[in-house]
């Protein structure tokens, strides 16, 4: 059995080429529901933690970072549960917990 927690906000009028981690705010509820530090997420990512730093940071956020940043941050996510979904205008960070 799965259950899911997910963080919903109304979607902003952003340029969207990648379908995940559009904001800072995401980058970092994808972070907390995990339960992972800043720190912790660079070494399970690669990154470094300015880099983390950066995209956590609502002046700079993820999509300025290189694709290649943005699909190990993604791996990491995904190898701890979480996941980003965008549907019906609303953009989700999601938790997958195995029970």
């Amino acid at each position: 059995m799965h259950n899911r927690r997910c963080f919903m906000r109304q979607a902003l009028d952003i340029t969207d080429y990648v379908q995940y981690m559009k904001t800072a705010t995401m980058v970092k509820a994808g972070r907390e529901l995990a339960g992972w530090s800043q720190a912790e997420l660079a070494t399970r990512s690669g990154l470094s933690l300015p880099t983390i730093q950066r995209m956590e940071n609502p002046q700079f956020g993820p999509l300025r970072s290189s694709g290649a940043n943005l699909e190990k941050l993604r791996q990491a996510f995904a190898s701890g549960g979480v996941s980003f979904v965008s549907a019906d205008g609303k953009d989700c960070v999601c938790l997958e917990q195995r029970t």
